[in-house]
């Protein structure tokens, strides 16, 4: 190693790179024997990056979180499937007023990562970066239903994370019911739709939202089930893209 490297440094963000290729996980036995690292050594790391939240653990492995996004940094499989669906995204409102987006689970938010609007007289105030609540927006209904952080979670630990036990029990389960979720817009006459976005193995990776335009959420109800079916379609786009290269693969 060069005289100027700081090992641990080093060392995390070997940790971290290993991670971001592993798709279910990975466990401490397997991090020691793949970094070929010290079981000390790997725990202090994790417990590191845990704190940071820029890895997450469930049950007894390991994954990639988004708060790298707040040091500008994103993992790898959202950089893939940020190119994949651009171009779906941009075909599905084309010819509308619609604003369509790439959201990220965090830490206690959802990060807005890409935003595509083809009408040029309703852009968005929505832009990169840009945070949803868990509990007030479509997409972090989704992430409450879908993401295992909260799937997972214990009355105690929800009530720690600041939410209200049976409130995120009741958004799980009308969200997981219909498939998609529904919230306000940034005005009254607009409304966000979200579908999850699940890898191979079915973890939540991100979430598609439309914000729909001229729409009341109580009344429109066929319109949001109708653009909800369409957001599913791009969603989906990923898996069964993987499916096809499997078939072709075999």
């Amino acid at each position: 190693m060069e005289r100027y490297i700081i090992p641990s440094v080093y060392q995390a963000i070997q940790l971290y790179r290993v991670l971001a290729r592993a798709e279910r996980g990975m466990s401490s036995l397997e991090l020691e024997e793949t970094l070929k690292l010290p079981r000390s050594s790997v725990f202090r790391l994790l417990k590191t990056l845990l704190n940071q939240s820029l890895i997450n653990k469930r049950g007894t492995r390991y994954y990639i979180d988004n708060g790298m996004h707040a040091l500008g940094g994103i993992s790898p499989t959202i950089q893939l499937y940020q190119s994949e669906l651009a171009a779906p995204l941009a075909e599905l409102v084309e010819h509308t007023a619609h604003v369509a987006m790439l959201c990220i689970p965090a830490s206690d938010c959802v990060l807005v990562q890409d935003v595509v609007c083809m009408d040029s007289t309703s852009m968005s105030l929505i832009r990169p970066g840009y945070r949803l609540s868990l509990l007030e927006s479509a997409p972090g209904h989704i992430m409450l239903a879908y993401h295992s952080r909260y799937r997972e979670m214990s009355d105690k630990n929800i009530t720690a994370n600041s939410l209200d036990t049976f409130q995120v029990s009741k958004i799980s389960a009308q969200t997981c019911t219909r498939g998609y979720a529904v919230s306000a817009g940034l005005s009254d006459q607009q409304a966000f739709i979200s579908v999850p976005v699940l890898s191979k193995s079915g973890e939540l990776l991100a979430m598609l939202c439309l914000l729909i335009t001229n729409t009341n959420i109580k009344t429109d109800t066929s319109e949001l089930s109708h653009w909800s079916t369409q957001l599913k379609l791009v969603a989906s786009l990923p898996a069964r893209e993987y499916l096809t290269d499997k078939k072709e693969a075999g």
